[in-house]
C-alpha cells in the first residue's frame, strides 16, 4: 500500500484528457494512493497549494498554460517548489522533454501510460 508512515500518499494528476485521468486514477487508487485531479495548469497550481500532494503527474501538452510553464510556476513558488514532478507526455524525445527537465521536473513517463512503469517511476522519485 502507498503509505508514508500512517499517511496515504497524495498524487496530483494534471491532464486535460478525462480518459487519461480516469486511467491514472484506475491505476493508482487500487495501489493505495489518494488521487487528486486537475484538468489545467491553473487548476494544478491552486490544488497543489491547497492539497500539498506528495508528487505531481503533469501533462506537457495542455491548452492555456502548458505543463512546462506550470512546472516552472510550481518550482518557483516556495510553497510548492519541493513537490516532485513527473511529466507525462506523448513526446518521447526532443525539445519538450529537455524543457521539462530544465523547468524542474524529476522524471517523465511516455503515453500511453503503462501501470507498472507509472508505479515504478513514482516509487523511484519518492525514494529520492
Amino acid at each position: 500500500m502507498a503509505l508514508f508512515g500512517s499517511k496515504k500518499l497524495k498524487i496530483l494528476s494534471v491532464d486535460d484528457s478525462k480518459l487519461i485521468q480516469l486511467s491514472i486514477k484506475n491505476i493508482l487508487e487500487p495501489a493505495g494512493y489518494k488521487v487528486i485531479l486537475a484538468y489545467s495548469g491553473e487548476d494544478a497550481i491552486k490544488l497543489a497549494k491547497s492539497n500539498n500532494p506528495d508528487i505531481i503527474l503533469l501533462d506537457i501538452t495542455m491548452p492555456g498554460m502548458d505543463g512546462v510553464q506550470t512546472c516552472i510556476t510550481l518550482k518557483t513558488d516556495p510553497k510548492t517548489a519541493s513537490i516532485p514532478i513527473i511529466m507525462v507526455t506523448s513526446a518521447s524525445l526532443g525539445a519538450e522533454v529537455d524543457k521539462a527537465f530544465a523547468a524542474g521536473a524529476q522524471g517523465y513517463i511516455i503515453k500511453p501510460i503503462n501501470a507498472e512503469r507509472l508505479e515504478s517511476k513514482i516509487a523511484e522519485i519518492l525514494k529520492k
